[in-house]
């Protein structure tokens, strides 16, 4: 079921998606006492980039030139799988935990594969920098994922992530909030 919340949280993570990394460039400038990028760069950016032309070398091939799409349909469709309101994805399925962390990888395949393709030197090193990050990342990613399966007994982001996981997670934080009290009842006697 389609709600309004939810195709909203969609809008606003497309919106907002592009201010994030401004955010912290200017975060990490403040934080070592220089002036930085304004907030809003990436859109500036993004006005000017849009017209512009395309410019492909000599060497490439078509997959040089879906890269792009391919990498940009796996993230909003992977952003369609969360449950960004809380309660329910607008197209989360029983699994979808798999088809996650398997969409973001296949937009990483593509990026990688484009920059093989070019044929320089340069965007290879950049290729296995990108393939050394995800093998470090998708292990970690998946252990999470299996975690959160294990505690909530769902295998949907909506279960995982949504309302189920916040009851799941109560006993704990319950157990853990009396051991916490009973420690500073100890230090106080």
């Amino acid at each position: 079921m389609i709600t309004l919340t939810s195709v909203a949280a969609i809008a606003v993570v497309v919106v907002v998606a592009p201010a994030l990394p401004g955010i912290a460039t200017r975060t990490r400038s403040f934080l070592t006492g220089r002036r930085g990028a304004p907030v809003l760069q990436l859109y500036a950016d993004l006005a000017k980039l849009w017209r512009k032309g395309s410019v492909y070398s000599r060497t490439t091939t078509i997959l040089f030139r879906l890269a792009p799409v391919v990498l940009f349909s796996t993230t909003v469709i992977t952003a369609l799988l969360l449950p960004l309101d809380g309660h329910e994805s607008l197209f989360g399925f029983s699994g979808d935990v798999v088809a996650f962390a398997g969409l973001l990888a296949l937009g990483r395949f593509a990026l990688t594969l484009a920059a093989l393709d070019t044929g320089s030197s340069f965007e290879g090193m950049g290729a296995s920098r990108e393939v050394m990050i995800a093998a470090f990342a998708e292990p970690a990613l998946l252990l999470v994922f299996i975690v959160l399966v294990l505690a909530t007994g769902q295998l949907s982001l909506a279960g995982v992530l949504g309302e189920p996981m916040a009851s799941a997670w109560a006993p704990s934080a319950r157990s853990l909030y009396m051991e916490i009290g009973r420690a500073s009842c100890r230090e106080r006697v």
